[in-house]
């Protein structure tokens, strides 16, 4: 879906896209936050979230765009969206830093949206430039 932000600039990173574009190859941080900067910058947001994604082919990946689309919701006041809700559940806890000397920090500092989905992050995660 294609959206515009307030200067009129085309936006084509929506979930669905990023979801699309991971499942043909693009490293996930890449989409998933090219996403994210796209949904803060369009005054269309509700638009960029309302396509059910493709699966990623990777549990922890579709889990994690689950978590963000939920935590850019509560940031903007939007409604979650239902596709977001589903279960999102990962058996296995994933510290998506990787770095085990960080696990207690990600611990205590995991937004709840990513905590649902017994994924971890550390504070500054959705943080953009």
């Amino acid at each position: 879906m294609l959206v515009k932000n307030e200067r009129g600039d085309t936006l084509d990173t929506s979930a669905k896209k990023a979801a699309e574009l991971v499942l043909n190859g693009v490293d996930w941080e890449i989409a998933f936050f090219d996403f994210v900067d796209s949904y803060r910058k369009s005054d269309q947001k509700e638009a960029m979230i309302v396509e059910t994604p493709v699966s990623t082919g990777n549990d922890r990946l579709d889990s994690l765009l689950k978590s963000m689309v939920l935590y850019l919701c509560d940031e903007t006041n939007i409604q979650p969206i239902s596709w977001a809700e589903e279960d999102g559940w990962l058996e296995h806890p994933w510290f998506v830093c990787g770095l085990s000397r960080l696990y207690s920090f990600s611990l205590v500092e995991t937004p709840v949206r990513f905590k649902q989905n017994n994924i971890f992050v550390l504070s500054n995660f959705m943080d953009r430039v």
